[in-house]
């Protein structure tokens, strides 16, 4: 269902009103809508309920929908491979999200027909000035605002320097690009690992691949000398590769060998210590430190349970807590 902007705006800036007192702020509650499709959802955010894990987007077409940013995956290796590789940690990223719509809420006055920034004050906005939300920066280096008592976008000048590139800043980080599982939640890296393993593909060989699509996004130049190419390949392609038959030497050949290539890197790096008690078993990379702890071992439960006598995930629990307690439901030996 499509909702006004100016509508809905209105009525973000109002639970704005109430939240955070007469100061212009980014509103924490959310607007009423349903969950956003599955797929990819491109948009902005336009509300954040950090206590829920939950954003709101506003679609091109004006239509707003939720996403559920938490991270639900039990598994303790799959969670501390997705930390490693790149999950959204939930906290995080509503509070960057929270401060960022933050930064987007100011006044406008105009002067001589130009509408211009001006800072809120504790009360509110300046005498001859009305509150107004950036949405848009402008090739001229002008910002688009809309009021928030409604009416027509107005093209507003940032001449502060500091505040123009903090709201600039702001309107990157709302604009979204999210790809959703089937029930509209976040795809997190955590999720992906887990569908890849429960389709049969250990967490050692995970760990070469995502290693090796990590480096190659930041390769830039071919590397001479050495015989490896230097080619950006994502996760997928390497992952259809393996599926279809193809040796990890020969992917090592093509994309080259990565610096990670065992659960026990990950974990020794999350841990910022070398315990140097495993070694490497095959030149090829095969089995590297921590392959062996990865839970495609029959004694840990597919619940995220690890066997009693389980030690070795004694340390990626560990790596994965805070003060000393798993997160969420995740259960050590």
């Amino acid at each position: 269902m499509k909702h006004n902007k100016s509508i809905s705006f209105f009525l973000i800036l109002a639970v704005a009103a109430l939240s955070f007192g007469p100061a212009l702020a980014a509103p924490s509650a959310q607007v009423a809508a349903g969950p956003c499709p599955a797929g990819t959802v491109s948009g902005t955010v336009v509300a954040v309920d950090a206590s829920t894990g939950t954003v709101t987007v506003e679609l091109a077409d004006g239509s707003l929908c939720t996403v559920d940013v938490n991270i639900d995956e039990s598994h303790p290796v799959a969670l501390l491979l997705g930390m490693y590789f790149g999950d959204l940690n939930p906290e995080t990223l509503t509070a960057a999200l929270q401060e960022a719509m933050d930064n987007t809420y100011g006044c406008a006055q105009l002067v001589d027909g130009v509408w211009y920034w001006v800072d809120p004050e504790d009360s509110g906005c300046p005498v001859g000035a009305e509150a107004v939300r950036v949405t848009g920066y402008n090739d001229d280096g002008s910002f688009t605002a809309e009021p928030a008592a409604g009416g027509d976008p107005i093209t507003m000048q940032i001449e502060d320097t500091t505040t123009a590139d903090a709201v600039k800043g702001a309107l990157e980080t709302l604009a979204v690009e999210w790809a959703l599982e089937s029930d509209g939640n976040l795809q997190q890296v955590s999720d992906q690992i887990a569908a890849y393993h429960d389709d049969g593909m250990g967490f050692g060989v995970l760990v070469k691949l995502y290693a090796i699509a990590q480096e190659s996004q930041d390769c830039q130049v071919p590397a001479e000398g050495d015989g490896t190419a230097c080619t950006p390949v994502t996760v997928e392609e390497l992952v259809a590769l393996k599926q279809s038959g193809v040796g990890m030497g020969q992917i090592f050949k093509e994309y080259g060998k990565p610096d990670k290539t065992g659960v026990g890197h990950v974990r020794q790096d999350l841990n910022g210590k070398e315990t140097g008690k495993d070694k490497d078993k095959n030149k090829d990379g095969s089995n590297q430190p921590g392959d062996d702890m990865a839970a495609d071992q029959p004694d840990v439960k597919k619940n995220g349970k690890p066997a009693k006598d389980n030690n070795g995930l004694k340390g990626v629990c560990n790596a994965i807590s805070k003060n000393g307690k798993p997160k969420k439901n995740v259960v050590c030996p």
